[in-house]
């Protein structure tokens, strides 16, 4: 029917068309523009993630935010935009998406190892701010927002650890229907 018909044009509109217009852009050396109102965009969005206007998923919303932060720590021409990034820090830790705050600090770590090598500015304008920027961030979180930030284990007692709990459940029934049912 039509689902079946949407569902493969949604995913060429959701890689194909930016995969395109990214490539355009880069041949036309107009990229940072881009990148320029990504930062602007994903601000905004940290600065509103506490009233949450648009009802958004914490996930996607948080892996955003994170993109940003990789932006502005990777990329040197976005470094007049570094002032957002306090915001930025702020906005990700307070969508708790444990997802997007270890993808953030993985990128870090590799971008510093790909261009710290070359660059040790990288290290002090860059990443002492954003560093300065996620411990007060960390401190002056609640401690319920801090606890599921750094919840790591299945457990029934607090948020963070039971979305982990039915997580290993949802995998264990998968696991159990496969299993059960090989071949479909």
């Amino acid at each position: 029917g039509v689902g079946s018909f949407l569902n493969p044009v949604q995913r060429l509109e959701l890689f194909l068309l930016p995969l395109l217009v990214g490539a355009y852009l880069a041949l036309r050396r107009e990229y940072v523009r881009v990148l320029r109102a990504y930062i602007v965009a994903a601000t905004l969005l940290a600065a509103t993630w506490p009233l949450n206007p648009l009802q958004l998923q914490k996930n996607p919303a948080g892996q955003m935010i994170a993109n940003a932060i990789l932006l502005l720590v990777g990329v040197g021409a976005l470094r007049r935009f570094l002032p957002c990034l306090p915001l930025l820090v702020l906005g990700l830790f307070l969508t708790q998406s444990r997802g997007a705050i270890i993808a953030a600090l993985v990128g870090v770590v590799v971008i510093l190892l790909v261009q710290g090598a070359r660059d040790r500015s990288v290290l002090a304008t860059r990443l002492v701010p954003l560093l300065l920027c996620a411990l007060v961030v960390f401190h002056w979180m609640p401690g319920d927002a801090r606890a599921r930030a750094t919840t790591f284990r299945a457990a029934t007692d607090s948020s963070g650890g039971y979305s982990i709990y039915i997580r290993d459940h949802y995998q264990q029934d998968a696991e159990r229907i496969v299993a059960a049912h090989p071949l479909v």
